[in-house]
């Protein structure tokens, strides 16, 4: 049976590191007094230089323990979360009310150097307070999407971006509570239009929408049919093929029915045309503004968007920022 015994638990070799310790310390302390104070001074930035250095190579690999944890109690404290989070300075040079300011010189031409400075809501939107209640604003050129559990409050932050949005507003819901929060806001700047064919809340219509007005000519026609045929969601095999000729179907017969001045019963997906038609012809609207955009910008404020408004998200939004939409 082997008796081994490492270095570390021989008492000689202790004894020798000890002494060699105290040797090397007594030789610095004497180099060190006859050392001037530049001399010292650079000695003891390199130190400092050689801990970091030794700090990022020789640190630990693995996570900390009850790491959530830690990261939920600092951001309740309005603190820095942890590392890999962004810190104030770089809030502040991305998300901070200056760096919307600075976009807003090509999204918002209209407004003064003063305006892009000190009204901050007409350039962006704040959508949340980071550590030390430092404000995140998302420049009007961004989109934003809210994905949040039930009563999080996600209703009350977007009647609050309704509110104070400078711009024309296109919003949807399943309940009245938004419009209850917003309308009177709104009426102050300008008409509200309520379109609730279904009545689903205690707030009258007062609009309405002819689905086949413009269908006589077949691209209206092929436009409002899209969103009518995304809503049926084929899946499986062949979902393609059924797809488009779903498609094919009810632009044929949006087509024909405006040309024999027919009109057809309610569908599924009445709510997504609309949207389409608005944005088509806001979209028409900014082309003759100068660069191309809508200024002050318009704002899509969809609540339930996959219960009330179920649209092409992907190829709506690949162009809107640079047309003046949020």
């Amino acid at each position: 049976m082997s008796s081994y015994r490492s270095g570390q638990d021989d008492p000689n070799v202790a004894w020798t590191l000890a002494l060699g310790a105290v040797l090397a310390s007594a030789v610095l302390v004497r180099w060190l007094a006859h050392v001037n104070v530049l001399a010292l001074a650079g000695l003891a930035i390199g130190l400092v230089v050689a801990l970091i250095i030794a700090r990022k190579a020789f640190s630990r690999k693995e996570l900390p323990r009850n790491r959530v944890r830690q990261m939920r109690l600092r951001a309740r404290l309005r603190l820095r979360p942890g590392p890999g989070m962004a810190t104030v300075f770089e809030l502040h040079v991305r998300w901070g009310r200056l760096a919307a300011a600075r976009r807003a010189r090509r999204s918002r031409p209209s407004l003064s150097r003063a305006g892009r400075l000190l009204c901050p809501g007409e350039t962006s939107v704040l959508v949340a307070r980071a550590q030390y209640g430092h404000g995140c604003r998302v420049p009007v050129e961004e989109h934003v999407i809210f994905i949040a559990p039930p009563r999080a409050g996600k209703t009350g932050t977007l009647a609050d971006a309704i509110a104070r949005h400078p711009g024309a507003v296109v919003a949807t819901a399943t309940r009245g509570d938004l419009h209850e929060l917003t309308a009177g806001v709104r009426a102050a700047r300008g008409p509200v239009y309520v379109f609730n064919p279904q009545q689903l809340a205690d707030v009258p219509s007062t609009m309405r929408w002819d689905m086949l007005a413009g269908c006589e000519d077949p691209a209206t026609a092929i436009r409002r049919a899209q969103p009518l045929t995304a809503i049926a969601g084929f899946k499986g095999e062949g979902e393609e093929f059924w797809a488009s000729a779903t498609a094919l179907w009810l632009q044929t017969l949006l087509h024909v029915a405006a040309l024999r001045d027919e009109r057809p019963s309610p569908v599924a997906g009445l709510f997504a045309a609309l949207v389409i038609e608005i944005y088509h012809q806001a979209t028409l609207a900014a082309a003759e503004m100068p660069g191309g955009r809508l200024d002050p910008t318009m704002l899509l404020a969809l609540d339930e968007i996959t219960q009330t408004c179920p649209l092409p998200l992907p190829s709506l939004l690949a162009d809107a920022g640079g047309r003046g939409f949020r």
